[in-house]
């Protein structure tokens, strides 16, 4: 008989080791069972209710907001540019992005040598222009002179030649001596002539150096005012954004060299929807916010509308808010933290100056636009409605910390009970325990939404100004 070969035995031995572990699970598995701990079961009907937080809705007059956003712009600004060709030569110490500059104050020097060589060389042809007028003047005087006597002559020579005329008809003169005379006249005549002419010709020699004279005086002007804007200004009163220049660069005409801003006065143009155009108007309060500074509300007002609506169906709309409470220097060194920063991204809520009655619940009890509402029998009911618009702020009437609301479009019923927080557990026909507002506890449980009582918490600032 043959001994078992090697395989056989390998596969007797992998079978016993399944069939040993095999047995020691279902042991095991055995064990657990009857060591477990026995779970007491209650009746539903003798379980405590839930507690949660409810509101009676009503409604209450409302109007309208819309919101959008901006960038907000100083309203007094100035690009400063350099007005003349020519090097920086200095610019003062205390001049340098972020401090304060006072109106008139000099931001840069630059170099006047060429225009005050202008200045200097026009000053010299003017000088020349003057004396050459002052000596057509004497010479148009002496002629004027001249001319009186030749004229003077003239009509002496002319009485005489009538004379002798006069003489020859009474056959008392000579031909000889008329002819004389004729020609004495004709000589005198020719000089009165010759004198006008020459008194003539000064006219249009006097206009040629006029205008001479007021060409040149023109380049003195510009000289002399290149000169002055050689010595650059600020124009406004602010803070210094950007300097673009440095000592010894060579500007050029136009080249910015500095930005003035003034942070006092904002300015914010809002996108807001083309739809709203027809219910928005000047003076509309606006309620700006920014996520660099949390709890800060900026109450600004419509300054005016854009009459043209974008390609992107929005229109724009202009908001003022005047923070001159706040100085320049406060601005400068970092102590005006409630102060709206040029060029902050913001956000903002429109109110408009119509209101309506409307039906107004939190919209933390409202999901997926449906909302729970609570019986008679204190059982849970969810209901379908549609949102009209959302609102912000904060409605005392309620007696709640929201100040996130949605608008319904169709009103509820009387006496209606709103579950507040719409993320609960809890399902339809369920019983609960309503708490109101005026019983709810200092720290109800699932304020943020989490817990039975569905309270909540208002942000910070949310009365409408400027938060400390």
């Amino acid at each position: 008989m043959n001994p078992p070969s090697t395989n056989f035995r390998a596969y007797l031995f992998r079978v016993a080791l399944g069939l040993s572990m095999l047995t020691a699970a279902g042991g095991i598995a055995y064990q657990l069972k009857h060591t477990a701990p026995t779970l007491e079961t209650t009746d539903a009907d003798q379980r405590p209710p839930l507690r949660v937080q409810v509101m009676r809705p009503s409604p209450v007059t409302i109007s309208r907001q819309w919101r959008g956003q901006g960038a907000a712009q100083a309203k007094d600004s100035a690009d400063v540019p350099a007005r003349v060709n020519t090097t920086v030569v200095t610019i003062p110490d205390n001049i340098e992005a972020g401090v304060v500059v006072e109106l008139g104050q000099i931001l840069a020097q630059l170099d006047p040598t060429d225009f005050e060589r202008e200045a200097q060389v026009a000053r010299t042809q003017l000088d020349e222009i003057d004396a050459s007028i002052e000596q057509l003047d004497l010479e148009d005087a002496r002629l004027q002179e001249g001319l009186a006597i030749e004229q003077q002559e003239a009509d002496l020579l002319r009485v005489e030649y009538e004379h002798q005329r006069s003489l020859q008809e009474r056959g008392q003169g000579t031909r000889q001596d008329v002819d004389r005379a004729h020609r004495a006249r004709l000589d005198a005549d020719r000089m009165v002539i010759n004198t006008q002419q020459a008194i003539d010709a000064i006219r249009p020699r006097r206009a040629g150096l006029n205008a001479q004279h007021q060409a040149v005086a023109t380049r003195l002007d510009i000289a002399e005012e290149n000169v002055t804007r050689c010595t650059i200004t600020s124009p406004i009163a602010g803070l210094v954004a950007e300097l673009d220049i440095e000592a010894g660069e060579s500007l050029t005409s136009g080249q910015r060299v500095a930005r003035i801003v003034n942070p006092q006065v904002i300015e914010v143009p809002l996108q807001l929807p083309a739809s709203a155009r027809a219910q928005i108007a000047v003076g509309n309060d606006v309620i700006l916010s920014s996520r660099s500074h949390r709890g800060c509300l900026w109450p600004a007002k419509v300054v005016r509308l854009s009459a043209v609506n974008a390609s992107t169906r929005t229109f724009t709309v202009y908001a003022d808010w005047d923070q001159t409470g706040i100085t320049l220097d406060q601005f400068a060194t970092g102590g005006a933290s409630q102060g709206m920063p040029v060029g902050a991204f913001v956000s903002a809520v429109l109110t408009t100056s119509d209101s309506d009655q409307r039906w107004v619940i939190p919209a933390r009890s409202i999901q997926e636009g449906r909302i729970r509402l609570l019986d008679k029998n204190n059982q849970i009911t969810s209901r379908q409605v549609q949102i009209a618009f959302r609102h912000e702020g904060v409605l005392p009437q309620f007696n709640l910390p929201d100040t996130q609301w949605v608008v319904l479009e169709d009103p509820l019923e009387p006496d209606v009970q709103v579950v507040l927080s719409a993320s609960l557990a809890i399902l339809d026909g369920q019983r609960v325990e309503p708490i109101y507002p005026r019983q709810a506890p200092n720290n109800p449980a699932g304020a943020s939404g989490d817990g039975a009582a569905g309270g909540g918490s208002a942000p910070n600032g949310s009365g409408g100004g400027v938060s400390p």
